[in-house]
């Protein structure tokens, strides 16, 4: 599979986020996001950990040493595959920080490292901008 190169100048790319920068100034409320209720799906170790700590609770001579041993040993495969979801957070911050700036007439590379996780180029001749708090706009690149 070929990939073809397509060639971005600074400028285009900062139009394209001072356009989507003004677009959600001027619509705010796109920022706040639907969320889609995750469950949290245990790994096999964790599952056979629960069993082995079950089976234990249940029999007559419980080994506490190996019961403390069994519940960390769960709490770090817990933690291992725990999913943060900061959204939320991040949603507020940046309609608080985008609510208290003038809508810019010039890039601004600080309010690009603090609204946006990352800028991808399509080759297919759009910019995806991904804010902080998950949020995605793509934005066709303006010929110079």
């Amino acid at each position: 599979m070929g990939y073809e190169n397509l060639s971005l100048t600074q400028v285009q790319m900062e139009d394209g986020f001072l356009r989507v920068l003004r677009e959600v100034m001027e619509h705010p409320s796109c920022l706040i996001q639907r969320k889609s209720i995750r469950e949290s799906n245990q790994s096999l170790l964790e599952i056979r950990l629960t069993k082995e700590i079950q089976n234990l609770l249940m029999s007559p001579c419980c080994d506490t040493k190996r019961l403390k041993e069994l519940a960390y040993a769960r709490a770090v495969e817990q933690y291992q595959h725990t999913v943060f979801d900061d959204s939320d957070f991040q949603t507020e911050k940046l309609l608080y920080l985008l609510s208290n700036t003038p809508v810019p007439t010039k890039f601004d590379s600080h309010l690009l490292a603090e609204t946006m996780k990352k800028v991808v180029v399509a080759k297919e001749g759009y910019l995806e901008f991904h804010f902080k708090n998950g949020y995605q706009r793509k934005i066709w690149i303006k010929e110079e």
